[in-house]
């Protein structure tokens, strides 16, 4: 019989919660993550002009004329690819992201 009670009591306190008055006073505040994720914010950020790729830094270490395999970089975009952005130091750096270049700080170190 006490174990009867308990749930009763407890399905009594998560009714309101299950039954939405919660969520109702929640939709008169700011819009928060979680409350509604079904519905758009009512200004939500957009993209209106995508970024250029700097193609001199996705060609870095690539010989003149690029391959036509990289054809897909005139059309990238804003959206990221691995191609600008340096990889594994060496042996595993075929691009030479890592070797200091002449004139950077980090040569002239090397250089003392």
């Amino acid at each position: 019989m006490n174990r009867n009670r308990w749930l009763s009591l407890s399905f009594a306190a998560l009714l309101p919660l299950l039954s939405g008055h919660i969520t109702a006073h929640a939709a008169d505040t700011a819009m928060v993550a979680g409350f509604t994720p079904w519905q758009r914010p009512p200004s939500p950020p957009r993209i209106t002009v995508s970024p250029p790729l700097d193609t001199t830094r996705a060609l870095h270490g690539i010989t003149t004329p690029p391959p036509a395999s990289l054809s897909f970089l005139d059309d990238q975009g804003g959206w990221y690819t691995p191609f600008s952005e340096p990889g594994m130091p060496a042996p595993y750096d075929l691009r030479n992201w890592h070797v200091p270049q002449p004139g950077s700080p980090i040569s002239r170190q090397q250089k003392k």
